[in-house]
Protein backbone atom coordinates (compact mmCIF):
# COMPACT_ATOMS: atom_id res chain seq x y z
CA UNK A 1 0.00 0.00 0.00
CA UNK A 2 1.49 3.27 -0.95
CA UNK A 3 0.43 6.99 0.78
CA UNK A 4 1.26 9.95 -0.86
CA UNK A 5 0.90 13.66 1.26
CA UNK A 6 0.81 17.03 1.15
CA UNK A 7 0.68 19.36 3.72
CA UNK A 8 -3.23 19.26 3.76
CA UNK A 9 -3.85 15.67 2.91
CA UNK A 10 -2.99 11.82 3.02
CA UNK A 11 -4.03 9.61 -0.03
CA UNK A 12 -3.63 6.34 -0.06
CA UNK A 13 -3.58 4.65 -3.60
CA UNK A 14 -3.26 0.73 -5.37
CA UNK A 15 -0.30 1.68 -7.64
CA UNK A 16 2.87 3.10 -7.29
CA UNK A 17 2.99 4.78 -11.13
CA UNK A 18 -0.60 6.70 -9.37
CA UNK A 19 1.69 8.13 -6.69
CA UNK A 20 3.63 9.23 -10.03
CA UNK A 21 0.76 10.97 -11.91
CA UNK A 22 -1.66 12.69 -9.31
CA UNK A 23 0.94 15.26 -8.45
CA UNK A 24 1.19 16.09 -12.47
CA UNK A 25 -2.79 16.22 -12.54
CA UNK A 26 -3.60 18.37 -10.13
CA UNK A 27 -0.13 20.39 -10.09
CA UNK A 28 0.85 20.14 -6.67
CA UNK A 29 4.19 18.45 -4.88
CA UNK A 30 3.58 15.06 -2.64
CA UNK A 31 5.67 13.26 -0.10
CA UNK A 32 5.79 9.52 -0.79
CA UNK A 33 6.53 6.86 1.17
CA UNK A 34 5.89 3.17 -0.13
CA UNK A 35 7.45 -0.13 1.14
CA UNK A 36 9.71 -2.60 -1.50
CA UNK A 37 7.58 -5.78 -1.26
CA UNK A 38 10.44 -7.77 -1.39
CA UNK A 39 13.18 -6.49 1.11
CA UNK A 40 10.39 -4.06 3.23
CA UNK A 41 12.92 -1.80 3.01
CA UNK A 42 10.75 1.50 3.10
CA UNK A 43 11.15 3.88 -0.12
CA UNK A 44 10.63 7.76 0.22
CA UNK A 45 10.67 10.29 -2.27
CA UNK A 46 9.02 14.14 -3.36
CA UNK A 47 7.27 14.12 -6.83
CA UNK A 48 6.31 17.58 -7.90
CA UNK A 49 4.49 18.55 -11.28
CA UNK A 50 8.20 18.69 -13.09
CA UNK A 51 10.30 15.95 -11.42
CA UNK A 52 11.26 13.80 -8.67
CA UNK A 53 13.26 14.78 -5.83
CA UNK A 54 15.11 13.31 -2.93
CA UNK A 55 14.62 9.60 -3.85
CA UNK A 56 15.62 7.39 -0.91
CA UNK A 57 17.09 5.24 -1.90
CA UNK A 58 18.26 6.54 -5.25
CA UNK A 59 18.77 2.98 -6.79
CA UNK A 60 14.77 2.55 -6.58
CA UNK A 61 12.88 1.72 -9.29
CA UNK A 62 9.21 1.43 -10.09
CA UNK A 63 7.53 -1.46 -12.18
CA UNK A 64 4.53 -0.57 -14.58
CA UNK A 65 2.32 -2.71 -16.97
CA UNK A 66 1.54 -1.07 -20.18
CA UNK A 67 0.69 -3.84 -22.75
CA UNK A 68 -2.67 -4.75 -21.49
CA UNK A 69 -4.09 -7.08 -24.12
CA UNK A 70 -7.93 -5.83 -25.41
CA UNK A 71 -10.13 -8.30 -23.42
CA UNK A 72 -7.59 -9.89 -20.48
CA UNK A 73 -7.56 -6.72 -17.65
CA UNK A 74 -10.41 -8.18 -16.52
CA UNK A 75 -10.36 -5.97 -13.42
CA UNK A 76 -7.70 -2.47 -13.51
CA UNK A 77 -7.13 -2.83 -10.15
CA UNK A 78 -6.29 -6.66 -9.34
CA UNK A 79 -4.73 -6.88 -13.31
CA UNK A 80 -2.55 -3.70 -13.68
CA UNK A 81 -1.93 -2.40 -9.87
CA UNK A 82 -0.62 -6.07 -8.75
CA UNK A 83 2.40 -5.12 -10.93
CA UNK A 84 2.41 -1.60 -9.61
CA UNK A 85 5.69 -1.08 -7.04
CA UNK A 86 8.19 0.45 -5.93
CA UNK A 87 11.68 -1.30 -5.30
CA UNK A 88 14.55 -0.72 -3.68
CA UNK A 89 16.87 -1.74 -6.64
CA UNK A 90 16.08 -2.89 -10.03
CA UNK A 91 17.18 -6.34 -8.49
CA UNK A 92 15.01 -6.69 -6.37
CA UNK A 93 12.07 -6.25 -8.97
CA UNK A 94 13.51 -8.71 -10.88
CA UNK A 95 13.60 -11.34 -7.63
CA UNK A 96 9.34 -10.78 -7.33
CA UNK A 97 8.80 -11.06 -11.06
CA UNK A 98 10.31 -13.86 -11.73
CA UNK A 99 9.72 -15.55 -8.47
CA UNK A 100 6.08 -14.13 -9.30
CA UNK A 101 5.99 -15.79 -13.25
CA UNK A 102 6.76 -19.34 -11.90
CA UNK A 103 3.88 -19.16 -9.51
CA UNK A 104 1.59 -18.01 -11.87
CA UNK A 105 2.26 -20.74 -14.31
CA UNK A 106 2.12 -23.43 -11.85
CA UNK A 107 -1.05 -22.00 -10.24
CA UNK A 108 -2.76 -21.92 -13.87
CA UNK A 109 -1.70 -25.50 -15.29
CA UNK A 110 -2.41 -27.04 -11.40
CA UNK A 111 -5.61 -25.56 -10.63
CA UNK A 112 -7.74 -24.00 -14.16
CA UNK A 113 -8.14 -20.43 -12.38
CA UNK A 114 -6.74 -16.82 -12.88
CA UNK A 115 -2.84 -16.75 -11.75
CA UNK A 116 -2.63 -15.40 -8.24
CA UNK A 117 -0.81 -12.51 -7.23
CA UNK A 118 2.50 -13.18 -4.93
CA UNK A 119 2.63 -13.79 -1.47
CA UNK A 120 4.44 -10.38 -1.10
CA UNK A 121 1.30 -8.62 -2.79
CA UNK A 122 -1.27 -10.27 -0.98
CA UNK A 123 0.46 -9.58 2.19
CA UNK A 124 1.20 -5.88 1.35
CA UNK A 125 -2.40 -5.59 0.10
CA UNK A 126 -4.30 -7.33 3.28
CA UNK A 127 -1.74 -4.99 5.47
CA UNK A 128 -3.20 -1.89 3.96
CA UNK A 129 -6.60 -3.27 4.50
CA UNK A 130 -7.08 -5.36 7.37
CA UNK A 131 -4.48 -3.35 10.17
CA UNK A 132 -6.08 -1.23 12.70
CA UNK A 133 -5.30 2.10 12.76
CA UNK A 134 -5.69 2.61 16.54
CA UNK A 135 -3.11 0.13 17.68
CA UNK A 136 -3.31 1.27 21.07
CA UNK A 137 -6.24 0.01 21.68
CA UNK A 138 -6.76 -2.89 19.42
CA UNK A 139 -3.44 -4.39 21.06
CA UNK A 140 -3.52 -4.25 24.57
CA UNK A 141 -7.58 -5.82 23.93
CA UNK A 142 -6.02 -8.76 21.63
CA UNK A 143 -3.26 -9.30 24.11
CA UNK A 144 -6.00 -9.65 27.40
CA UNK A 145 -8.08 -12.10 25.30
CA UNK A 146 -5.08 -14.43 24.16
CA UNK A 147 -4.77 -14.72 28.09
CA UNK A 148 -8.37 -16.06 28.11
CA UNK A 149 -9.98 -12.73 29.72
CA UNK A 150 -12.22 -10.82 28.86
CA UNK A 151 -11.79 -7.14 28.38
CA UNK A 152 -13.24 -4.54 31.15
CA UNK A 153 -13.94 -1.29 29.86
CA UNK A 154 -12.91 -0.13 33.03
CA UNK A 155 -9.46 -1.27 32.67
CA UNK A 156 -8.84 -0.20 29.66
CA UNK A 157 -9.99 3.49 30.08
CA UNK A 158 -7.40 3.35 32.59
CA UNK A 159 -4.71 1.80 30.51
CA UNK A 160 -5.24 4.49 27.84
CA UNK A 161 -5.83 7.01 30.55
CA UNK A 162 -8.82 8.31 28.41
CA UNK A 163 -12.42 9.04 29.56
CA UNK A 164 -15.51 7.05 29.32
CA UNK A 165 -17.02 9.22 26.54
CA UNK A 166 -13.52 8.86 24.50
CA UNK A 167 -13.23 5.46 24.69
CA UNK A 168 -17.08 4.75 23.76
CA UNK A 169 -16.08 6.86 20.55
CA UNK A 170 -13.21 5.03 19.78
CA UNK A 171 -14.46 1.65 20.32
CA UNK A 172 -17.81 2.77 17.88
CA UNK A 173 -15.03 3.19 15.07
CA UNK A 174 -14.05 -0.41 15.17
CA UNK A 175 -18.07 -1.61 15.20
CA UNK A 176 -18.94 -3.56 14.40
CA UNK A 177 -15.75 -5.49 14.59
CA UNK A 178 -15.70 -5.47 18.09
CA UNK A 179 -17.17 -8.44 19.78
CA UNK A 180 -18.90 -8.01 22.99
CA UNK A 181 -20.59 -10.08 26.49
CA UNK A 182 -23.48 -9.43 28.40
CA UNK A 183 -21.98 -7.38 30.70
CA UNK A 184 -20.43 -5.23 28.61
CA UNK A 185 -16.62 -6.88 28.78
CA UNK A 186 -14.60 -7.14 25.30
CA UNK A 187 -14.63 -11.23 24.72
CA UNK A 188 -13.33 -10.82 20.71
CA UNK A 189 -11.56 -8.81 18.02
CA UNK A 190 -10.16 -11.51 15.82
CA UNK A 191 -9.06 -13.97 18.43
CA UNK A 192 -12.33 -14.95 20.80
CA UNK A 193 -13.60 -16.15 23.88
CA UNK A 194 -16.81 -17.25 21.96
CA UNK A 195 -16.41 -20.59 20.48
CA UNK A 196 -16.13 -20.54 16.30
CA UNK A 197 -15.19 -23.57 13.91
CA UNK A 198 -11.97 -22.22 14.56
CA UNK A 199 -10.26 -23.42 17.15
CA UNK A 200 -6.84 -21.96 18.55
CA UNK A 201 -4.89 -22.72 21.60
CA UNK A 202 -2.22 -21.45 23.36
CA UNK A 203 -0.71 -23.65 25.50
CA UNK A 204 -3.57 -24.89 27.80
CA UNK A 205 -5.21 -21.95 26.78
CA UNK A 206 -8.58 -22.48 24.07
CA UNK A 207 -9.33 -19.71 22.45
CA UNK A 208 -11.02 -19.18 18.71
CA UNK A 209 -10.40 -17.42 16.00
CA UNK A 210 -12.74 -15.39 14.09
CA UNK A 211 -11.63 -16.77 10.13
CA UNK A 212 -8.83 -19.04 9.41
CA UNK A 213 -6.68 -16.78 8.33
CA UNK A 214 -6.05 -15.45 11.71
CA UNK A 215 -4.51 -18.79 12.49
CA UNK A 216 -1.73 -18.01 10.71
CA UNK A 217 -1.51 -14.63 11.20
CA UNK A 218 -1.95 -14.66 14.57
CA UNK A 219 1.36 -16.60 16.08
CA UNK A 220 4.07 -14.27 14.04
CA UNK A 221 1.92 -11.05 14.94
CA UNK A 222 2.00 -12.44 18.99
CA UNK A 223 5.18 -14.38 18.88
CA UNK A 224 3.38 -17.58 20.21
CA UNK A 225 3.07 -20.75 19.10
CA UNK A 226 -0.66 -22.08 18.42
CA UNK A 227 -2.41 -25.84 17.80
CA UNK A 228 -5.29 -25.33 15.58
CA UNK A 229 -8.24 -26.68 15.01
CA UNK A 230 -11.01 -26.42 12.41
CA UNK A 231 -13.73 -28.19 10.41
CA UNK A 232 -13.76 -28.54 6.28
CA UNK A 233 -17.23 -26.91 5.41
CA UNK A 234 -17.97 -29.28 2.82
CA UNK A 235 -16.74 -32.70 4.16
CA UNK A 236 -16.67 -32.23 8.03
CA UNK A 237 -13.27 -33.32 7.80
CA UNK A 238 -11.34 -31.63 11.06
CA UNK A 239 -8.06 -30.03 10.36
CA UNK A 240 -5.67 -29.53 12.78
CA UNK A 241 -1.74 -28.36 12.39
CA UNK A 242 0.55 -26.33 14.80
CA UNK A 243 1.18 -22.70 13.67
CA UNK A 244 4.35 -21.32 14.94
CA UNK A 245 5.94 -17.77 15.20
CA UNK A 246 8.26 -18.24 12.18
CA UNK A 247 5.09 -18.57 10.06
CA UNK A 248 5.97 -22.30 9.55
CA UNK A 249 3.36 -25.34 9.62
CA UNK A 250 3.86 -28.42 11.39
CA UNK A 251 1.53 -31.56 11.39
CA UNK A 252 -0.77 -30.86 8.62
CA UNK A 253 -3.36 -33.23 8.98
CA UNK A 254 -4.83 -33.88 6.37
CA UNK A 255 -1.82 -32.76 4.32
CA UNK A 256 -3.70 -31.62 1.23
CA UNK A 257 -5.76 -28.89 3.47
CA UNK A 258 -5.80 -25.43 1.81
CA UNK A 259 -7.76 -22.45 2.99
CA UNK A 260 -9.46 -19.78 1.40
CA UNK A 261 -8.58 -16.04 1.25
CA UNK A 262 -9.66 -13.15 -0.45
CA UNK A 263 -8.15 -9.73 -0.48
CA UNK A 264 -10.63 -6.83 0.46
CA UNK A 265 -11.01 -4.08 -2.83
CA UNK A 266 -11.76 -1.40 0.28
CA UNK A 267 -11.71 -1.17 3.63
CA UNK A 268 -15.45 -1.15 4.33
CA UNK A 269 -14.85 -5.04 2.88
CA UNK A 270 -12.97 -5.90 6.03
CA UNK A 271 -15.37 -7.05 8.66
CA UNK A 272 -16.22 -10.09 9.81
CA UNK A 273 -19.33 -10.60 7.77
CA UNK A 274 -17.32 -10.44 4.50
CA UNK A 275 -13.80 -11.34 4.69
CA UNK A 276 -13.91 -13.93 7.56
CA UNK A 277 -17.07 -15.85 5.93
CA UNK A 278 -14.60 -16.30 2.80
CA UNK A 279 -11.67 -17.40 4.97
CA UNK A 280 -12.15 -21.15 5.62
CA UNK A 281 -9.75 -24.07 5.95
CA UNK A 282 -11.04 -27.51 3.65
CA UNK A 283 -10.17 -30.34 3.31
CA UNK A 284 -8.23 -30.34 -0.10
CA UNK A 285 -8.53 -28.49 -3.30
CA UNK A 286 -11.38 -30.87 -4.69
CA UNK A 287 -13.33 -29.95 -1.51
CA UNK A 288 -13.05 -26.56 -2.01
CA UNK A 289 -14.02 -26.47 -6.14
CA UNK A 290 -18.03 -25.79 -5.10
CA UNK A 291 -17.19 -22.85 -2.68
CA UNK A 292 -14.41 -21.51 -5.67
CA UNK A 293 -17.33 -21.25 -7.99
CA UNK A 294 -19.49 -19.65 -6.33
CA UNK A 295 -16.45 -17.01 -4.65
CA UNK A 296 -14.71 -16.51 -7.85
CA UNK A 297 -12.70 -13.16 -6.14
CA UNK A 298 -11.26 -16.34 -3.54
CA UNK A 299 -7.69 -17.11 -3.52
CA UNK A 300 -7.25 -20.45 -2.57
CA UNK A 301 -3.64 -21.42 -0.98
CA UNK A 302 -1.93 -23.90 0.41
CA UNK A 303 -1.87 -24.22 4.71
CA UNK A 304 1.99 -23.07 4.30
CA UNK A 305 0.98 -20.53 1.47
CA UNK A 306 -1.61 -18.70 3.75
CA UNK A 307 0.79 -19.25 6.74
CA UNK A 308 4.03 -17.42 4.43
CA UNK A 309 1.71 -14.52 4.24
CA UNK A 310 0.97 -14.33 7.46
CA UNK A 311 4.13 -13.99 8.16
CA UNK A 312 5.24 -11.24 5.58
CA UNK A 313 1.88 -9.48 7.04
CA UNK A 314 2.99 -9.49 11.29
CA UNK A 315 6.41 -8.75 9.57
CA UNK A 316 5.01 -5.16 7.85
CA UNK A 317 3.19 -4.48 11.01
CA UNK A 318 5.84 -4.53 12.98
CA UNK A 319 8.16 -2.30 10.47
CA UNK A 320 5.34 0.04 10.55
CA UNK A 321 5.40 0.22 14.31
CA UNK A 322 9.03 1.00 14.06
Amino acid sequence: MIATANPSATRVFFSAFDTLTYPVELHLSAQVTSRCPVTGRSIHLTVTPEQVLDLDPAEAQVSLIVDVAAGCCHNVREDVCNYGHFFASRETGKRLFNAEAKKSKSKKEGRGRMPYPSRETIAERLWGQLRCEQEDLCRPIVQQVTRGKPVAPAALRASLQVSQDELEQRLARLLPDVEFDRAGNIVGLGVTLVPTSHRFQLGGQVLYTWCAFDTVLLPPSLHVEAQVQSTCPVTGQPITFVATPEGVIRDLSPASGVMSLIVPAQRSDCSRATFCQQSLLFQSEQAAATFLADHPDVLLLSVEEAASVGRLVARICSLDAT
